[in-house]
């Protein structure tokens, strides 16, 4: 009898001083994902060199990027969980939100498109600057509008 006890007891110990899981399995403790899309108007035109912000669920901003010249960003490090992706305009009003995205461990959410409004461009006073790229030569093109965002409205500057 002493034996199973002293067997029992060590079992008993062992159990106490053995760490927990502390997650799910199949998860790994500080994973992260990530968020990457395209900012665009509402009429599909991309918008370049634009800041996009990431807020979480409580509001806050947790991460900020720019947009590339195709108009993509892409964020990653963000713990899983919900979050909305904010486009912001030079004078620092949001102009378009997301719906929400789920991030999830070891993934990016891809394909993530934010809207900015007329009526919101048109509100935060900014104008647009239409950058077309035309090749000339007698080849079939395939023309991208890309929009930069401009606070100055009176450059009516074009490159020809």
């Amino acid at each position: 009898m002493r034996k199973l006890t002293s067997v029992v007891l060590a079992i008993a110990v062992f159990a106490l001083l053995s760490p927990a899981p502390l997650v799910a399995q199949g998860q790994v403790p500080g994973a992260t994902g990530g968020i990457s899309g395209t900012a665009t108007t509402a009429d599909g035109t991309l918008l370049q060199n634009t800041t996009v912000q990431i807020v979480d669920a409580n509001g806050k901003v947790v991460a900020t990027t720019t947009t590339t010249a195709n108009g993509s960003y892409s964020v990653a490090g963000l713990p899983p969980g919900s979050y909305t992706v904010q486009i912001v305009g030079p004078n620092g009003a949001v102009i378009g939100t997301s719906a929400a995205v789920t991030v999830s461990a070891g993934t990016t959410a891809t394909g993530v498109t934010v809207a900015a409004s007329a009526a919101a461009l048109s509100s935060a006073g900014l104008g647009v600057g239409v950058v077309t790229a035309l090749v000339v030569g007698g080849a079939a093109v395939a023309v991208t509008t890309i929009v930069a965002l401009n606070d100055d409205e009176d450059d009516t500057s074009a490159s020809r």
